[in-house]
C-alpha cells in the first residue's frame, strides 16, 4: 500500500493509526521510491554547487524527516504529555514486602548458620563513586514498600496513563499522517532542503553530520 493510499484511508477513518504505522515501517526508503527518483532527474543542478565539479552528481538532503520515535514525542508534546500524564496517572494499592529495617530494601537473604537476616542491598555513592554495601544483620524483617518495588507499581501506572493518553488524543494516527506528511515534503524536494553536490562533497559532508550527531 502506497503512502497517499495510507493517508487517504486513515483521513477516512478506513484505517487505523496502529495499522498505518505498521504498513508504513514495510514501505521502505524514500529515496527507493519513483516518485523520488523522478523528482531528482527534475531537480539535480548541472555542477556541484561547492566545488564546481561537473563529474557524477548527486542530490543532498540538508532536511531530513525526523524518525518515527521522534515523531511520537513532537505529537505527544503538542498534545499535552506530560501535564497530561500527572494529573492522570494512579499508582493502585501496592502490598507491603519484607524489607530491610535500616534502608528498606527488599534485597535481604536469611542466614541460617546465623539464625538471622542479612541485608545485601547496595547502591552508588553519588559523592565518591563507590558501591555502599547496607549489610545490616536483623532478627526479623520490617514490612515496607521497597524501592524495587514502588518503581515497578509508578512505572507500570505510569505506561497505563501513557497508553491511555495516546488513545485519547489519537496518537498513533497524527502520528501516521505526520510521518506521511514528512515524507511527502522529503520527495517533493523543496528547494531549500537540497542542494546538487559532487560525491566527493557528499561524502565529506555526510562524514561531518554523522560525527557531529555523536558527539
Amino acid at each position: 500500500m502506497k503512502q497517499l493510499e495510507i493517508k487517504e484511508k486513515l483521513l477516512s477513518g478506513e484505517l487505523s493509526g496502529e495499522k498505518a504505522l505498521e504498513f508504513l515501517a514495510k514501505s521502505g526508503k524514500a529515496w527507493q521510491t519513483k516518485e523520488w527518483k523522478q523528482r531528482r532527474a527534475e531537480k539535480i543542478g548541472h555542477t556541484c554547487e561547492k566545488c564546481g565539479e561537473k563529474g557524477i552528481l548527486v542530490i543532498q538532503h540538508v532536511w531530513h524527516p525526523p524518525t518515527i520515535q521522534q515523531i511520537f514525542d513532537e505529537v505527544q508534546q503538542e498534545n499535552g504529555h506530560e501535564e497530561w500524564i500527572k494529573k492522570n496517572i494512579k499508582v493502585g494499592h501496592v502490598e507491603e514486602e519484607d524489607v530491610c529495617p535500616k534502608c528498606g530494601s527488599d534485597a535481604i537473604r536469611y542466614k541460617e548458620d546465623k539464625g538471622a537476616y542479612i541485608c545485601v542491598s547496595n547502591k552508588l555513592d553519588s559523592t565518591t563513586g563507590k558501591r555502599v554495601f547496607c549489610k545490616n544483620i536483623f532478627d526479623k524483617p520490617a514490612k515496607g514498600i521497597s524501592n524495587h518495588l514502588r518503581f515497578v507499581s509508578e512505572f507500570e501506572a505510569r505506561k497505563n496513563a501513557h497508553n491511555e493518553f495516546n488513545k485519547l488524543f489519537d496518537i498513533h494516527r497524527k502520528v501516521a499522517i505526520r510521518s506521511i506528511e514528512y515524507h511527502e515534503r522529503y520527495i517533493s524536494m523543496l528547494d531549500e532542503d537540497i542542494k546538487t553536490l559532487c560525491k566527493k562533497c557528499a561524502f565529506k559532508e555526510d562524514k561531518g553530520l554523522i560525527q557531529w550527531k555523536r558527539t
